[in-house]
């Protein structure tokens, strides 16, 4: 303890020390809670049966410090490629879409990703696939009841009052929006293709 008899504050650890503490956590007794190195850690969930129902129920207890793995892969990082990424992304929402039945308690869910998938079709550019802005939109044409205004912009606004979402956003792409030149990240454009149709049909 410190001179006035207050505990020191320990040192936040670095590198291979965080790795160490993190692999000690995944190597720990799930009942006892200890780990190799002879360190005792809380138990990390309980669980209990409800008297009225048979639920499982669990407490969360944090436990402080990092606690991470970190590993190399020999594939290319699908973070550096966001046209992989945007598929990806795509497959989730359609199959969201499908799996999410249209009701009252699930309204609310389904217009958020119905919003979500319109903005990243407005954010696209003008020239990228064909097939995969006609899915995208029409994620946020399965659900379009969220209303114009999580959708974009003053202007964007008043542009969609007038017009509508769509041809507003459009118009919007034509003069502001970029080409697919300015911000590809693959070489061949016919792997969005070949992805697009690996997924369900929409």
């Amino acid at each position: 303890s410190a001179p006035n008899g207050k505990p020191k504050a320990v040192p936040r650890s670095h590198g291979f020390q965080e790795r160490a503490q993190s692999l000690a956590l995944i190597q720990s007794e799930p009942r006892t809670g200890s780990t190799d190195s002879g360190a005792r850690l809380p138990c990390a969930a309980t669980n209990s049966v409800s008297p009225t129902a048979n639920i499982a129920t669990a407490k969360v207890v944090k436990v402080p410090g990092a606690h991470t793995l970190i590993g190399e892969h020999a594939g290319v990082r699908i973070t550096g490629q966001w046209e992989k990424m945007g598929v990806a992304s795509l497959a989730i929402m359609e199959a969201f879409m499908r799996a999410c039945p249209a009701a009252p308690n699930t309204l609310r869910a389904r217009q958020l990703v119905a919003t979500k998938a319109f903005n990243s079709w407005r954010a696209l550019p003008r020239d990228f696939s064909p097939t995969f802005q006609r899915r995208m939109l029409n994620v946020w044409r399965a659900e379009p009841t969220g209303g114009t205004d999580s959708l974009g912009g003053t202007q964007f606004q008043r542009l969609a009052r007038w017009s509508g979402p769509v041809v507003a956003a459009r118009f919007l792409r034509m003069l502001r929006g970029h080409r697919y030149n300015s911000c590809r990240t693959l070489t061949d454009s016919t792997r969005v293709e070949q992805w697009l149709a690996e997924l369900p049909k929409a």
